[in-house]
């Protein structure tokens, strides 16, 4: 395990919210500084795989949750997660479903 570097997620958060404000991006990537995180998780969060906007923001909430607790990615958030971090993903993750824009 190894600390992330928000520089090499950030391109992934924002091409999985691409609707998120400055604001909502800069949030996640406060939660996430620091953090220690699995090779292997990091490898799944990667810009550029062409998976769209819903499943990246659930890979997105895998590796949050990851991050935040410790435990394997599940693809959706883990319990110790709490609602204001969960709302930083899932509140510009529905403005992109609904085709809103901020």
């Amino acid at each position: 395990m190894r600390p992330l570097d928000i520089a090499t997620i950030e391109p992934f958060v924002r091409e999985a919210l691409p609707l998120a404000t400055d604001a909502e991006i800069a949030a996640i990537l406060v939660r996430l500084g620091g953090r220690i995180v699995r090779p292997e998780e990091q490898t799944r969060v990667q810009p550029g795989q062409g998976l769209g906007a819903r499943t990246n923001a659930a890979l997105l909430r895998g590796f949050l949750s990851h991050a935040i607790s410790g435990r394997p990615a599940r693809g959706d958030w883990d319990d110790a997660v709490g609602s204001h971090v969960r709302r930083l993903v899932d509140v510009p993750a529905a403005r992109e479903a609904a085709g809103n824009v901020p």
